[in-house]
């Protein structure tokens, strides 16, 4: 993801006006930031091990991603585990409702997907979707400041 950004603001960079050329870049953002989440929760539905409901707790048990204390617990509780999973399916899939929600709730639901990050950072070992996509979540801020051309 950062790689991407990055690019983007170098691609932006040669818009004359600052003002258009920030603009650009935080829509370019805001756009690989719907398509990534989007493309994520659609490859999860097609997955049987998602549609099972056991993705959650297989992800957890694996070495290279594993947390043992994290995948007993949703052994142990195979109904929260399936909650958990086909939820990150269904946020995933329809994230591009969040363009159609109050601005307060467009809030909160950000707040929810900075924890779902924070989750995986913790139990997966993989922090870098929480700096990534929570510093994406800037130029989402943006669009949703900006829509109907509200300023």
């Amino acid at each position: 993801m950062s790689g991407v950004i990055n690019s983007y603001r170098v691609v932006t960079a040669f818009i004359p006006d600052r003002n258009a050329s920030n603009d650009v870049f935080l829509r370019a953002v805001n756009v690989q930031t719907t398509v990534s989440y989007v493309a994520s929760g659609l490859a999860k539905a097609i997955s049987h091990t998602w549609r099972s409901g056991r993705a959650l707790e297989m992800v957890l048990e694996t070495d290279m991603y594993g947390h043992t204390p994290a995948a007993k617990f949703f052994v142990r509780h195979p109904m929260l585990s399936r909650l958990l999973t086909w939820s990150t399916i269904a946020w995933e899939s329809g994230y591009p409702l969040i363009y159609f929600l109050p601005r307060p709730l467009t809030r909160l639901a950000l707040l929810g997907v900075k924890a779902f990050h924070l989750g995986i950072a913790v139990t997966m070992g993989l922090p870098r979707f929480l700096w990534g996509f929570s510093g994406a979540h800037s130029a989402v801020e943006y669009v949703l400041d900006h829509r109907g051309g509200r300023r």
